[in-house]
């Protein structure tokens, strides 16, 4: 799906998608104790990698830093990682050691930009024991801004975004198991995924871009 065109801000230049773990500066976790695929970038990576692949579509180039930034780390706890198309650019950026709230999401276009606040409700409301179908599942009362500048002053107005539903995708799962329907996650995408996570690897341990023109074969 392409979102350059995207209404309200017009023509996307940039994307960001930041990603902090909530959780106190000095904690561990499993993917974060050292070994193969442990660190914050393959814990966090694949998840706005994916969200950025199924907006935008495969990038032309990618550039990644990673790095351990907590005293003892034994795994990433850091990444800053910019993909590429055309003259858009999209960054995913994640650390360990943030304590202010940061934006989820910022959008800067030909004619405005657009920012968001908070996470997904959903896996928080599964933690305090509510269960869909109930009548404010999903719902999120954090609106994003959205920023434009109209006759020379600025406008801003807040954008309430769609309910979230957890329950479309295992429905997905289901008819595919049952032979009713495609898997929702495709084997090409998950591998797409798997590809630019270990190409971040790459870039950040020789210090430069790396072309993708690999996920294209």
């Amino acid at each position: 799906r392409d979102m350059r065109g995207v209404g309200g801000v017009g023509r996307v230049t940039k994307y960001e998608n930041q990603y902090e773990p909530d959780r106190p500066a000095g904690a561990r976790r499993a993917p974060e104790a050292g070994g193969p695929g442990s660190g914050l970038w393959f814990d966090l990576g694949p998840h706005i990698l994916d969200q950025s692949l199924q907006l935008f579509g495969q990038p032309d180039w990618l550039q990644a830093d990673l790095a351990q930034q907590r005293p003892g780390a034994l795994a990433d706890d850091y990444f800053h990682v910019v993909l590429g198309y055309g003259e858009m650019r999209v960054v995913l950026h994640g650390s360990c050691l943030v304590s202010a709230t940061m934006p989820r999401f910022v959008i800067h276009g030909s004619e405005g930009s657009f920012i968001k606040f908070g996470m997904d409700v959903q896996e928080e409301q599964l933690k305090l024991g509510k269960r869909p179908p109930a009548a404010d599942w999903g719902v999120d009362n954090e609106p994003g801004q959205l920023s434009r500048i109209r006759d020379g002053q600025l406008q801003q107005q807040s954008v309430a975004g769609e309910a979230g539903d957890y329950g479309a995708y295992y429905r997905g799962v289901c008819a595919a198991i049952r032979g009713e329907g495609a898997n929702p996650v495709p084997a090409g995408e998950a591998l797409a995924v798997m590809a630019l996570l270990d190409m971040a690897r790459d870039s950040a341990r020789e210090g430069k871009r790396l072309a993708c023109q690999i996920l294209s074969d």
